[in-house]
């Protein structure tokens, strides 16, 4: 690990020069602020992965960041630890490790940025905030600032695989002294973390419509919205440009607003996050049925899927199947691996279209 003096030359030199210089090409507009504290917990709503960028354009000086370690495999992962030493975590984790990298990062003396959704939105609206970052405040001591991004979400798109051209804006919400928060429980810390932070891009977009352009708008789309609102079958829409199909016949395409048309006729759902809530309430209402289906039959199948074994870091090919009471993923030579539900810990969404399951 370089030294903490190295840490802040080089953070601060970038977060001074590069940052601003990428957020000018992405169309993010930054708002400068110079904190009252010396030092602070910072927190800020995800939805790009170049959050953290702007954060440190607009702040420009030196802070750690909390990353999930899945980057640090990553083909860019060495670069991300020579020149930012991320705290690293897993994601979704209460780990005691990452609690305590974080308090001896705090200690010498620099700014700690943490993303408390512990994911990238996925329909426009904010992830669940645990309660975990209001105990991690506290334990801190330190003063916070609560940031957020607006229009990071249509700009990159949790599904898609290319950005999009349009504004965001990235620009503190409020500055909150130890000495108010030392009066606050935990509990309430959290519950004013949740509140600045609340960002839903379609309600947004409703009060104030913007165009973000760019190609394939539709594509990937499937790897979130897996059920068709007109067969109500699952995992079988296929995108390819601004369309997604069904094999029943069922099609809408999105615009460069966010929302989907399906021809003349309205669609079902017209935006992701629509959608996605619906998707998510047709399949709990099938939660009983499908717990007592024929263990030998899948309820879901996708070909063609890459499993990657951490620690050896081993790449494996083939079918995932989702069965009533387990998954299977079966290599192309027919050599099966069996993950019952009851030997999963914790699961994660990772990046655009990736999940990793701990045993």
């Amino acid at each position: 690990m370089k030294s903490y003096k190295a840490d802040k030359c080089i953070y601060t030199a970038l977060a001074s020069t590069v940052a601003p210089i990428m957020a000018a090409i992405k169309h993010v507009k930054v708002e400068k602020y110079k904190p009252v504290a010396k030092q602070a917990l910072i927190v800020c709503n995800h939805t790009t992965d170049l959050d953290f960028v702007w954060i440190g354009a607009s702040m420009r000086r030196h802070e750690y960041v909390v990353a999930s370690d899945h980057i640090q495999r990553a083909s860019y992962g060495k670069i991300m630890q020579t020149l930012f030493t991320p705290i690293w975590r897993i994601k979704s984790s209460s780990d005691l490790k990452t609690i305590k990298d974080i308090m001896k990062r705090a200690q010498l003396g620099s700014d700690v940025l943490v993303f408390p959704e512990g994911n990238r939105s996925i329909n426009g609206d904010n992830y669940p905030i645990m309660g975990s970052i209001g105990k991690l405040a506290k334990l801190l001591k330190l003063p916070l600032i609560t940031y957020k991004i607006e229009g990071g979400y249509f700009m990159q798109p949790r599904f898609a695989k290319k950005w999009r051209k349009g504004p965001v804006y990235c620009h503190p919400v409020n500055e909150y002294s130890w000495e108010e928060l030392s009066l606050r429980s935990a509990e309430e810390i959290t519950q004013i973390i949740i509140q600045d932070l609340h960002e839903n891009a379609y309600e947004r977009q409703a009060a104030s419509p913007v165009a973000y352009k760019g190609k394939d708008l539709c594509e990937y789309l499937e790897t979130v919205i897996y059920t068709c609102p007109e067969c109500r079958q699952r995992a079988t829409l296929r995108s390819c440009g601004d369309k997604v199909e069904c094999a029943c016949g069922f099609s809408c395409r999105i615009d460069e607003y966010g929302y989907f048309h399906c021809g003349d006729e309205p669609a079902p759902y017209p935006t992701v996050y629509d959608w996605d809530v619906w998707q998510k309430d047709e399949l709990r209402s099938h939660e009983a049925e499908l717990k007592k289906m024929d263990p030998g039959m899948p309820i879901y199948e996708d070909k063609d899927q890459v499993l990657e074994m951490i620690g050896p870091g081993t790449l494996i090919y083939g079918t995932f199947r989702a069965f009533c009471d387990r998954f299977e993923y079966e290599k192309n030579d027919g050599e099966k691996l069996v993950l019952p539900f009851e030997s999963i810990n914790e699961m994660q969404e990772i990046g655009r279209a990736s999940c990793r399951e701990r045993v």
